[in-house]
């Protein structure tokens, strides 16, 4: 099992997901290797930013602290063009005299870059004052304007009154935005304007979101209220979540569960001294708000009907007779009439990457005269040669920033073993800092010469506001049967956790890390009427026996299944999952909390959950 990943729950503040960029060398939609940089320690000090970065650091990267500090790690970042940089030293001055010198150790950067970020392990006590780091590879060190021209560097560790506790994650949630104000520039703190928005129609709001970046502090969360005509109409306790660069207790999120009726409203936050804004939210606190507005709904749907909106992409039905409108990457694509018996969905072409194994087939639209809350909706019909060949066809949805950055990712599940087209589709909401959408083909072959992954009639649409339909990472389909409930493994509440951790195996992201006496909680799952079967996708590349107890409500909550590996069953490797049914005890109904709870005898890593789910 690799280093533990960074969390990759959500996307916080409409950008805080690690991106990747179409046109550098090799399949930029696979994973990495090394592994995200995670520390449950909160950032001293940074630079980072999310912007576009160049090579050669034209100012020193200086910093001044204000209060003793004790510093764990120091990172700095080696984009490097897409290729990183194999580690070198980072070194620590003060009053230009060097306190330490470290060897740097390489982790994944944007996009999965190996060794874009350098990071040395310091264990070092600071007094105030003012110090620079240094890189031993000047070249390579990225800065930007953002940075002031000093090279990219963040320093983590405990200020005399800071916290030891591990960060909260990112904030997530199905749930459409609403309004929002959030955007990808800098901010500074105390919002200059009143912080007010006006809404068409009936809603119900979920969340509430208030941001405070605080010089990369964050801030311990307070509450959130809402006003309407002057008069308060809710006041609601924050939970804090990870801000950009895991700052902790940067996104405050109120749970709100309120119907709003048209009009204008206020959001108040009790801590305007801490609160973000900039001259992108009109002087006003950065707030983000979920819910769903009248005629949207927020349950989950297997269909979209396409008609009636205009198709954004180009020759998405292939019946140009070739891919143009459409860049091909790790493939020779082309626009084919029939491979050996396989014929178009409609018309008289579909598209095939030939002889592959792994390809992407692309399509970037610009959409700048979106609005905020806008859904994006791509759906296509994907099938493979027979129903025992097992190639690979999956559809991608990214939006991208203003340099092409990816801002937020979905994805459907993987059709395979099927010589029938199926239609997947695939939403995701515009959050207003979004310039582009990319809709990605994305073909696998993992038998025989050919890649057998074939793709037609893909279709990209604005839904508007109500366009609420099904995200990919939710599909609920499965192989063994339809699942009334799917869930992903790494979409456990670390609040309800302990002894497991997120890693990158898996469709998205995978439960993993787990050990004996470790459970992992999920919230709120629906069982409806009633299910009676568990089903897993897990892996175990070990000799290692384990008991996984399925309880409801607490980790010694009703047991409603029980799961045993002996020491015989095991996988290949941790990113080679097989299905496991689990035929419940009791059968639950209605919304409880979920929990998997791990037993064996051994200390090592036990097992890795894919997605799960019941029926």
């Amino acid at each position: 099992m690799q280093t533990p990943k960074k969390l990759l729950i959500s996307f916080l503040c409409a950008v805080m997901v690690f991106t990747m960029t179409l046109g550098s060398t090799g399949a930029v939609f696979a994973a990495g290797s090394d592994g995200y940089f995670v520390s449950d320690d909160p950032v001293i000090w940074t630079c980072f930013n999310i912007s576009g970065v160049t090579n050669g650091p034209e100012k020193a990267t200086k910093f001044t602290l204000d209060e003793a500090c004790h510093v764990s790690s120091i990172m700095t970042y080696h984009w490097n063009n897409g290729t990183g940089k194999q580690p070198g030293k980072i070194r620590l001055k003060k009053d230009g005299e060097t306190i330490g010198t470290w060897k740097a150790e390489g982790y994944d950067g944007q996009g999965h870059v190996k060794n874009a970020n350098w990071v040395a392990y310091v264990d070092l006590d600071l007094e105030p004052g003012e110090y620079q780091v240094l890189d031993s590879d000047k070249d390579t060190w990225s800065c930007n304007q953002g940075s002031d021209k000093m090279g990219f560097a963040e320093l983590r560790g405990t200020t005399e009154g800071g916290s030891q506790e591990s960060p909260s994650g990112y904030f997530s949630t199905d749930d459409p935005i609403v309004w929002t104000c959030y955007n990808i520039s800098g901010v500074r703190n105390t919002p200059e304007e009143a912080t007010k928005f006006t809404l068409d129609k009936p809603c119900h709001v979920t969340y509430i979101m208030n941001y405070h970046w605080n010089n990369g502090k964050g801030t311990k969360p307070g509450k959130i209220r809402l006003k309407k005509n002057g008069e308060t109409i809710g006041t609601w306790e924050a939970k804090g979540y990870d801000g950009m660069g895991h700052v902790k207790n940067a996104n405050w999120v109120a749970f709100a569960d309120i119907d709003l009726e048209p009009g204008e409203y206020q959001v108040l936050d009790s801590d305007k001294e801490t609160w973000s804004h900039n001259q992108g939210s009109n002087g006003m606190g950065f707030v983000e708000i979920y819910g769903y507005t009248e005629g949207t709904s927020p349950g989950n749907f297997d269909s979209f009907d396409f008609s009636g909106y205009d198709n954004l992409l180009v020759n998405g039905d292939a019946e140009e007779g070739s891919i143009d409108g459409w860049k091909a990457q790790d493939a020779n694509w082309e626009a084919a009439e029939n491979i050996t018996g396989v014929t178009p969905h409609k018309g008289s072409y579909f598209f095939w990457p030939t002889q592959t194994g792994e390809g992407y087939l692309f399509q970037t639209v610009d959409i700048s005269n979106a609005k905020s809350g806008d859904v994006f909706v791509a759906g296509a019909y994907m099938r493979d040669y027979t129903t025992d060949h097992g190639d690979d066809s999956e559809l991608v949805l990214q939006l991208l920033d203003s340099d092409k950055q990816v801002l937020e990712e979905a994805k459907t599940e993987t059709v395979s073993k099927t010589d029938t087209w199926t239609q997947k589709i695939v939403s995701l909401t515009n959050t207003g800092s979004a310039r582009y959408v990319r809709v990605i083909l994305h073909a696998k072959r993992n038998v025989g010469s050919d890649c057998d992954s074939y793709f037609d009639d893909v279709v990209l649409v604005n839904a508007g506001s109500n366009g609420v339909v099904k995200p990919g990472k939710n599909e609920g389909k499965d192989g063994t049967g339809t699942l009334s409930t799917k869930i992903q493994g790494e979409a456990f509440d670390e609040s309800l956790s302990k002894g497991v951790a997120k890693a990158s195996e898996g469709e998205e992201g995978n439960l993993g890390y787990v050990t004996a006496g470790g459970y992992a909680g999920y919230a709120d799952v629906d069982f409806g009427s009633g299910v009676d079967t568990f089903v897993m996708l897990a892996s175990k590349p070990n000799s290692l026996a384990y008991t996984m107890e399925i309880r409801l409500d607490s980790p010694k909550g009703t047991l409603i299944g029980s799961y045993k590996s002996p020491e015989s069953e095991t996988t290949g490797a941790w990113s080679d999952f097989a299905k496991v049914s689990v035929p419940l005890s009791k059968s639950p109904s209605g919304v409880h909390d979920l929990y998997f709870v791990f037993k064996s005898d051994s200390s090592s890593y036990l097992m890795d959950i894919d997605y799960f789910g019941f029926k």
